[in-house]
């Protein structure tokens, strides 16, 4: 008789992929990501909104068009990354990113 081979499973990991966000394809839309707690106020002149969270969020700006303005703070002294980015239907108009304990962005775009 002729032997037949072993077959040894292998083991093969599981790398968790990054969740996509899907970017909302219409409208001024704000997006803040950071793992610790943020405030600040956003919004468009005449329209400004406060906000206090965590994680990563996103805010419609009920504007077309005008001056969008944010200011976010991180609530905490941790090196980790704040990141703020402005989209307009879909397309990143703008990125901006911290890492200093206490952070602040402070964003002024015309759209």
């Amino acid at each position: 008789p002729v032997p037949s081979p072993v077959v040894t499973p292998e083991n093969t990991p599981n790398t968790p992929s990054k969740p996509q966000v899907a970017i909302p394809s219409s409208g001024v839309w704000v997006r803040i990501q950071y793992p610790g707690t943020f405030t600040g106020s956003l919004g468009s002149r005449g329209s400004m909104r406060e906000v206090n969270s965590s994680g990563d969020r996103f805010y419609q700006i009920p504007a077309t068009g005008g001056i969008i303005e944010a200011q976010i703070t991180k609530a905490d002294g941790s090196g980790d990354l704040l990141m703020l980015e402005l989209y307009r239907d879909g397309n990143l108009v703008r990125r901006m990113n911290s890492t200093k304990p206490h952070g602040i962005l402070y964003l002024n775009a015309v759209l």
